[in-house]
């Protein structure tokens, strides 16, 4: 299950704002900032999405997390 901090460095590694990765979950900036906060949603439709998301971000860096040094580095 993803976390809030999960969702943050997937965001930051995208290189998108809170309102540009919100769209591809087709929900407000706001929702993002509270994922960012509060951690994203355990379970439902929103909580299958992230998690599948966020294991094709990884996959594509090679199967594994991007840190907060590598993101802030790129």
């Amino acid at each position: 299950m993803a976390t809030a901090d999960d969702i943050r460095l997937a965001r930051e590694n995208a290189k998108e704002s809170q309102a540009q990765f919100a769209q591809r979950f087709g929900v407000d900036q706001s929702t993002i900032h509270r994922w960012e906060t509060d951690g994203p949603p355990a379970r439902g439709p929103a909580g299958m999405a992230i998690d599948q998301i966020l294991k094709d971000m990884i996959e594509k860096k090679g199967g594994r997390r991007t840190t907060r040094a590598e993101v802030a580095a790129s």
